[in-house]
Order: structure tokens, then sequence, then C-alpha cells
């Protein structure tokens, strides 16, 4: 029958519309809460994960989708598009959100747990990208990635393990600078 075969089912191209990859579309949500924020930096107000308000659990999502300077985001929409461009032809559209959004709400758990109390807040797709990034290094551990400094080739793997070591270190030595390195490692646990 000619209904069994993909190239008779599937709709011309002016049938189809606008049909973004997953990645595509959050790294574009990103950037437009990233505007958003930077006409009105009051609205950080409203959607930065903080441990002084309790109740507000839409923080745990919306944190995730704005950034506090141009090169947060443009670092953590690289790593969206290379470990979630990865993963999202595996997993498909769907569990790439759910893996996104389950990601850095584990991030801002940690961080919650860490933080109670405190006036610090949280905002970033890190947490979110580290989930990523440690699931396609179990996805894909013999993926090579060449580093531009230093001038190596690693695994995945390796590469994330790396990453991940670094940010204990840098939790368990107290090295803040604004960095929530707990949302970081939270996330790559939910990854």
């Amino acid at each position: 029958m000619f209904s069994d075969r993909d190239y008779y089912r599937r709709q011309p191209s002016y049938q189809r519309g606008w049909h973004f990859s997953a990645v595509t579309m959050l790294i574009l949500i990103n950037c437009a809460c990233f505007l958003l924020s930077s006409i009105n930096p009051h609205i950080l107000d409203r959607t930065a994960l903080v441990g002084l308000v309790p109740g507000q659990v839409w923080r745990l999502v919306t944190y995730q989708f704005f950034h506090a300077s141009f090169g947060h985001i443009f670092w953590n929409m690289y790593g969206l598009w290379l470990f979630g461009s990865m993963l999202e032809r595996v997993l498909g559209k769907t569990r790439i959100y759910v893996l996104y959004l389950f990601s850095g709400v584990i991030g801002g758990l940690c961080f919650l747990l860490a933080n109670w109390g405190s006036p610090a807040g949280c905002v970033g797709a890190s947490g979110s990208e580290f989930g990523l990034m440690v699931a396609a290094a179990v996805a894909f551990p013999k993926a090579d990635f060449f580093l531009i400094f230093p001038p190596v080739r690693l695994r995945l793997w390796v590469l994330a393990a790396i990453w991940c070591g670094l940010e204990v270190v840098y939790q368990l030595g107290g090295a803040q600078g604004g960095v929530a390195h707990l949302a970081h490692l939270g996330g790559a646990l939910g990854g």
C-alpha cells in the first residue's frame, strides 16, 4: 500500500508550518526572557529563586529561563545547544523538555536547601545544562570533544566527570563568586 510508505504520508513543506526542535525552542524562550529582563530588571525580583520566599513554587521553573548577563546566557545556551542537540535525536522533543525542567528543578532544590533563609538568589539554566551534559555523557560516553583551552581531546564522560568534579571542589572550597555550584551539581544529579 502507498499509505505505508513514509514519503507518501509526509506533508509537503508548505503545509507543515513552523516546527522548531525542542533545543531551539528552549533557546528562544531563554533569549526572550533575557530580553524581557533587560528591558525590565525588576522582573528578576519575581522570577529568581530565593530562599526567603516560601510558597512561590513557580520560581523553581522560572529561574531556569532568566539570566544575569550576556555571558551567562551565551555559555548556557551554547551548552544547551551542544548537549541538547545530541540528546534530542535519541530522546525526542518531549523528553528533552522534561529533562531540562527536571534537572533545573533538582538543581534549584539543592540551591534552596543550602541557602534556606538567605537572601541569596539564583537565576540561569546552568542546572538544566548540567543535567543535559550528564545525560549526554551517559548516552554517548565515547563521544569525542575537542577543547580549545587547553587544546586536548576528551571523551564526553571524562569531560562531564571533570566539570562536575570542579563544581564539587569549588563548592567545598567556598569559592562562590556569584555562582550557584550546588544548583549545577543538583542539575547534574537530575540528569
